[in-house]
């Protein structure tokens, strides 16, 4: 990783740019028994896995110490089976929001299996500010519905957070 430490507060990646673990755009992939860490920035976002554009299996990895995002799943068309994965964000910090998995702009996944824990930011001032397990962003509406008892999450400000996305059961 060429990534340095930390990160800016709500950074917008689109024009910051991104360190990432695993980028998979366009395509299929499956990522599967890795151990992705210590991709934070101060200066960009840092992303653990992101599929973007494409099919991706993201199945029994461990991913940590990330900046921004541990699992991202992004783009009209994009697909994810994300399971039996391990996604711990860094804890109580005040200089960051981060998001354990995130499914955003028309992208569908089956999330399930999956252990999220340690996303929280201290000193948050309502929902644009918290630390979040799952994050659904414009997600396509056949993201499964059941992800609070689908997953475990432990110690998150937050354990799923829907932005325009159809509401959790």
């Amino acid at each position: 990783s060429q990534a340095d430490s930390g990160s800016s507060f709500a950074p917008d990646c689109r024009l910051l740019g991104f360190y990432l673990g695993v980028f998979v755009r366009g395509g299929s992939a499956t990522v599967a028994f890795t151990h992705v860490t210590d991709i934070a920035s101060a200066t960009v976002c840092g992303h653990g896995i992101r599929a973007e554009l494409a099919a991706a299996t993201v199945a029994n990895n461990l991913v940590e110490s990330y900046s921004d995002n541990g699992i991202g799943c992004v783009g009209a068309g994009a697909f994810c089976s994300i399971t039996g994965n391990v996604v711990r964000g860094i804890g109580p910090v005040s200089n960051q929001i981060q998001t354990g998995i995130q499914v955003r702009t028309m992208a569908g996944a089956a999330v399930a299996g999956n252990t999220i824990s340690d996303h929280f930011h201290v000193g948050a001032n309502g929902l644009a500010e918290w630390s979040v397990g799952i994050f659904l962003v414009y997600a396509n509406p056949s993201t499964n519905a059941q992800l609070l008892r689908d997953n475990v999450f432990v110690r998150n400000q937050f354990n799923v957070q829907r932005i325009a996305t159809a509401a959790a059961f």
